[in-house]
């Protein structure tokens, strides 16, 4: 039996695309749809001709057999075009054994293969999947490449050892992050080249490699008025004054403001160090932190008009469209529980949660893009259903208004519509029953006709009699006997008192006699017998149950068989429960002799002279 091989390959393949493309090539094999795992970018796609992709895979070709051998390789083809995306494509097979092999019998010989193709293609995955881990050489030197443990760990960078290049953990996430947050908000210089707007103390000396434009003073002093005031005295020039002159003005020669010349230099030296502090190198000097802002001399206002371009995340209102492409939801919920998305085909609302989705609206309408109403639901009011903007049912405070005709395959208020027409079709047009002709016809007498009515209507049994009833039918009502073909004008009741039948007697049921209660029968005068004479079935209705016992009363001295109301059927043998079913079968209590049962198509008296004639 053919199957599918699994060369030296790699179980994963990316596609750079530019252009809207569909169609992307599966260049391994696989054993199943859903061992392919498609990626745009970072994000998962869902297999399904509703949801993102289908696979148009190349089956193994053998003649007769079906696709359960596998796919040499095949196509992902999206429902909608992806573009300016990375389209990546992996085999992930499950990990897991799905044929356990008898110890006895036959060898699955193609079962076997499949499970081998399975952990070959399981093994290349981990070896595609080790290329994307972050690991050290084959030939690179380690002491120990664990991480530290969790409470070391937790918080920190990861770093490695100077001396051995084992993980350890590095410095404070929190301040690695700050350093950041600074460089983001502008709190470094530039290196090239910078302005500061505030006062800047150096702790330690400063080497600059450029000019330093200050806008303020420096400890006190104004730098660049200072330097005008130098610019205009001679290189090594001397006082003209007499020492007693100089010596009057208490200057000394050799200091400026008291200070000599190398305490400027020292104190600038200072003054700039401190200004650089701790910068990163490329962001040390006011000319890099400038380019850092874009050389935008406007950035905080630039900054400013981009964020009032953008939606707050704690609430804001849009001035325009905001546009979701096919298959991009709008997500409702803590749990994501109300989705709104369209497939590329189809634009859908769901509630994926365990509760209800509920539509509110004191005017709710439902129609066509035309304009056309389906439903319109109004607050304290109707309900309506439409046919082509018209409408047809309408709700109402007593009930519902049907615009046309009503269908229906059942009945109204319990009385069948059709049936009652044709009744009434048969009645006359104003029939009236006090018309004397009409009454007369139907065989009937007016009140008018009988002269003695008041007693018709009491019957008095002294005043009436038949010839075969004797002088009045008060002898007569005695006993049936006599009347070969007595018939009732109504119900009959009992008034407390039993109907007996003898020995042979039958109670008959139905207009060819089909049922028949017998006392007596063939067998014994002792015997009971419920007769059916004709071919159809006997129906036994109970509202809880139906009981059959030995004996008298509602359960007898033994039960025989029990059928309940949405329940069992139970089976006895003298009293004794036997047979019961169930929901989920049947339950014998003791031993079931059988000639054969087949469970499952399986002939378990075949299949248990098999095991027998094979392991004695």
């Amino acid at each position: 039996m053919a199957h599918i091989t699994i060369p030296d390959q790699t179980a994963r393949v990316q596609y750079e695309v530019v252009a809207s493309t569909t169609t992307f090539a599966i260049p391994f094999a696989y054993f199943a749809e859903g061992d392919i795992v498609v990626y745009v970018d970072s994000t998962l796609k869902t297999l399904g001709a509703l949801n993102d992709y289908t696979i148009d895979g190349d089956y193994v070709d053998v003649e007769g057999e079906d696709a359960d051998f596998g796919f040499t390789g095949g196509d992902v083809v999206f429902n909608t075009g992806v573009s300016n995306c990375i389209v990546t494509i992996i085999r992930d097979v499950p990990v897991k054994r799905e044929t356990d092999f008898s110890p006895t019998g036959q060898f699955n010989i193609e079962a076997l293969n499949t499970e081998l193709d399975k952990m070959t293609a399981q093994i290349q995955q981990e070896e595609t999947s080790r290329e994307y881990m972050l690991r050290v050489d084959e030939f690179d030197d380690y002491t120990d490449l664990s991480l530290p443990v969790k409470a070391d760990r937790a918080g920190k960078v990861l770093a490695f050892d100077s001396t051995t290049g084992d993980p350890i953990a590095g410095p404070d996430s929190s301040a690695v992050q700050a350093v950041f947050d600074d460089i983001a908000a502008d709190v470094y210089a530039e290196k090239a080249g910078d302005t500061f707007t505030g006062a800047v103390t150096f702790q330690d000396a400063v080497t600059v490699q450029s000019n330093i434009a200050v806008s303020g003073t420096v400890d006190g002093r104004d730098v660049a008025t200072d330097g005008t005031k130098l610019d205009g005295i001679e290189s090594g020039a001397t006082a003209d004054q007499t020492k007693a002159d100089i010596d009057a003005l208490n200057i000394d020669a050799d200091t400026l403001d008291g200070q000599h010349g190398s305490y400027y230099t020292g104190y600038t030296d200072t003054a700039i160090s401190n200004l650089v502090d701790t910068a990163p190198a490329t962001l040390d000097t006011l000319n890099e932190l400038a380019a850092a802002l874009g050389d935008d001399a406007n950035f905080s206002t630039t900054v400013t008009n981009s964020i009032a371009t953008k939606v707050a995340k704690s609430g804001d209102t849009m001035t325009g469209n905001l546009n979701f492409g096919d298959n991009v939801y709008v997500r409702f919920g803590a749990s994501e529980d109300l989705q709104i998305y369209h497939s590329g085909t189809y634009s859908i609302i769901e509630e994926q949660g365990t509760g209800s989705l509920f539509i509110y609206g004191t005017d709710l309408r439902l129609g066509s893009t035309a304009g056309e109403d389906y439903i319109q639901c109004v607050a304290d009011g109707a309900v309506s259903l439409y046919y082509d903007s018209t409408v047809k049912l309408a709700t109402t405070s007593t009930g519902v208004d049907v615009t046309g005709n009503v269908a229906v395959s059942g009945t109204v208020d319990g009385r069948d519509i059709a049936t009652d027409g044709t009744k009434l079709d048969g009645i006359e047009a104003s029939a009236d029953v006090t018309d004397t002709a009409n009454v007369t016809a139907a065989g009937a007498l007016m009140d008018s006709e009988v002269t003695n009515l008041a007693q018709v209507k009491a019957f008095d049994s002294a005043d009436y009699a038949t010839a075969a009833q004797g002088t009045t039918a008060d002898s007569a009502m005695q006993d049936l006997v006599d009347d070969t073909t007595p018939q009732l004008g109504g119900d009959l009741d009992a008034n407390g008192f039993d109907i007996t039948f003898g020995d042979y007697t039958k109670a008959i049921f139905g207009a060819d006699n089909d049922l028949e209660i017998r006392t007596g029968s063939y067998y014994s005068a002792t015997w009971g017998e419920l007769y059916f004479t004709n071919q159809g079935y006997i129906t036994v209705n109970s509202g809880n149950g139906f009981y059959i016992r030995h004996g008298l009363g509602p359960v007898g001295s033994d039960a025989m068989a029990d059928f309940l109301s949405d329940g069992a059927v139970k089976l006895y043998y003298d009293g004794s429960l036997k047979f019961q079913t169930s929901d989920t079968g049947v339950t014998v209590t003791g031993t079931a002799a059988t000639d054969g049962v087949t469970v499952d198509g399986i002939d378990t008296r075949a299949h248990a002279m098999v095991m027998a004639n094979l392991f004695g």
